[in-house]
């Protein structure tokens, strides 16, 4: 005969937590703030009248730009730490290219750069936060979660658009060394 579980008692700070996240978070990220299994967690919502169904995102924590997103990925880096990454290792490339370039090549990429004039494009304005005074604490939580599902958004398609001005920047200059990436040959040498 399998025997009952006798899980420990919830403490104050407990069940505080589960409170005041009980709907803004899923159980499963409360249960794993307070160290409890997931069924404790909805079975202490159950008794006390609270509806675990989410009221706004799940969001997680990223540890590295030390902010609240929509998803981390198994290094614990978020979307846009994980853009901002890949803008870092394209710049390190473009560096490459450039230290590779002959003089003579530098100064014909230098000059059809500089003869580039490519307007920016506009993004889209910063997501603003309108709270209502009369909101209730669980209210103003739930907005801020939408809020920072917003700036996310707008953070990533902000990056993405410079991600891929820096990707456009290296073929150009991989064209001005004659360089194919994908096989490492050398195509020829490219007018300055």
């Amino acid at each position: 005969m399998a025997q009952a579980r006798n899980p420990r008692p919830f403490s104050y700070d407990d069940l505080a937590e589960v409170l005041e996240w009980a709907g803004l978070r899923s159980v499963d990220s409360i249960a794993e703030r307070i160290g409890r299994s997931a069924e404790d967690v909805d079975t202490a919502a159950f008794l006390l009248g609270l509806d675990t169904g989410l009221a706004c995102p799940d969001l997680v924590w990223c540890d590295e730009c030390m902010e609240w997103r929509t998803s981390v990925n198994r290094d614990g880096r978020c979307p846009v730490c994980q853009k901002r990454e890949n803008i870092r290792r394209e710049r390190e490339r473009c560096s490459e290219a450039l230290a590779a370039m002959t003089p003579e090549q530098r100064a014909g990429y230098e000059r059809r750069e500089a003869a580039r004039h490519v307007p920016m494009a506009k993004s889209r304005p910063y997501p603003a936060l309108t709270m209502p005074e009369a909101a209730t604490r669980r209210e103003r939580a739930a907005l801020a979660a939408f809020q920072a599902v917003a700036v996310e958004a707008w953070e990533i398609e902000a990056l993405k658009r410079e991600y891929d001005a820096e990707k456009q920047r290296l073929k150009r200059m991989r064209q001005t060394l004659g360089t194919n990436p994908r096989s490492g040959k050398r195509e020829g040498t490219a007018s300055a």
